[in-house]
C-alpha cells in the first residue's frame, strides 16, 4: 500500500508491490503526457528493493523544450495533481497527487539536462547496486528520525550529506 497524511513522517518495510504502483500510475500519466516529455522514472526510496521508505511514490519526468512546460502543468493538474511550483532549481517543478489528505505520489519535473535530476538517479542507482549503502541508509533514515522527533521537514534536509557521499561512491 501506499500513502502517508501530509506532514507526518512514518517508514514502512519495503513493499514489492511498489513498482507495479509506480508503473500504473506511469502509464496513466505517459497518456496524458506523451507529447511534451522525453521521459518517466521511478526513483526514491520506494524504488530501491529492500529499503525502508516512507511509502509515498517518487516520480521523475523530464523534458527538453521550455515551450513544454505549460502543458506538461495544466495536464498533470487535469490529473489531479497539486502543482506546489519551482522546487529547489530553475529547472525542478513539484506536484503532489493527495488522496483527502493522504499523499500518494510526488512528482518532480525537470528540464534537462539537470545535474540535480543525474544526482537523484546517481543516487537510485547506487542503492540498488550497493547492499551495503542500501541498509547503512535505511540505519540512517530510522536515526535521524528518531534524532529529531519525527520531524518530517529536518528529517529530509538532514540527509543531505549522506545523499552525497552515496553519490560520489
Amino acid at each position: 500500500m501506499i500513502g502517508l497524511k501530509r506532514g507526518v513522517l512514518r517508514f514502512s518495510d519495503y513493499d514489492d508491490n511498489w513498482p507495479e504502483i509506480f508503473e500504473l500510475e506511469k502509464e496513466r500519466l505517459i497518456e496524458a503526457l506523451k507529447d511534451d516529455i522525453v521521459g518517466i522514472e521511478h526513483f526514491g526510496s520506494t524504488s530501491v528493493a529492500g529499503l525502508l521508505a516512507k511509502p509515498i511514490i517518487d516520480i521523475a519526468i523530464i523534458f527538453e523544450e521550455n515551450e513544454k512546460l505549460e502543458n506538461i502543468i495544466s495536464k498533470l493538474v487535469m490529473k489531479g495533481y497539486t502543482y506546489k511550483g519551482l522546487h529547489d532549481s530553475k529547472v525542478h517543478w513539484y506536484f503532489v497527487l493527495y488522496e483527502q489528505d493522504v499523499t500518494l505520489f510526488h512528482v518532480h519535473v525537470w528540464q534537462i539536462p539537470s545535474e540535480h535530476y543525474n544526482k537523484h538517479i546517481i543516487f537510485r542507482d547506487k542503492l540498488r547496486s550497493y547492499i551495503n549503502l542500501r541498509d547503512e541508509y535505511a540505519t540512517l533514515k530510522l536515526k535521524l528520525a528518531e534524532s529529531l522527533g519525527w520531524d518530517r521537514a529536518r528529517y529530509t534536509d538532514s540527509k543531505s550529506e549522506f545523499v552525497e557521499k552515496v553519490i560520489n561512491y
